[in-house]
């Protein structure tokens, strides 16, 4: 459905608002949503810091209502690590490739 936005990053934080949107539904009603959501690279589009900031903060709701939300992401160390300070979560960094072969 085209909402009339032009910019990707504008289309992706409806994604996520409509993504956790579902997964908060779940919270109040009977679904088949299984009570967690992944989300791989969510500031892959451009969106802005202070979405993605946003984004975090929302997500970690989720622990109070026994819910999960993943997150990977290639962001910079130190501005991941200061969008995380001050939320409640849990947070394992890799560093390099985190499947490699045997």
């Amino acid at each position: 459905y085209d909402v009339g936005l032009t910019s990707a990053s504008d289309t992706i934080r409806i994604i996520w608002a409509y993504l956790l949107a579902m997964l908060e539904v779940d919270r109040k009603f009977h679904t088949n949503h299984p009570g967690f959501l992944v989300f791989d690279e969510p500031r892959q589009q451009g969106a802005e810091k202070v979405s993605f900031d946003a984004l975090l903060h929302r997500a970690a709701q989720t622990a109070d209502a026994n819910q999960q939300v993943i997150f990977t992401t290639s962001e910079d160390k130190s501005l991941l690590e200061a969008m995380l300070a001050t939320i409640k979560c849990k947070y394992t960094r890799f560093d390099g490739k985190i499947l490699k072969p045997i």
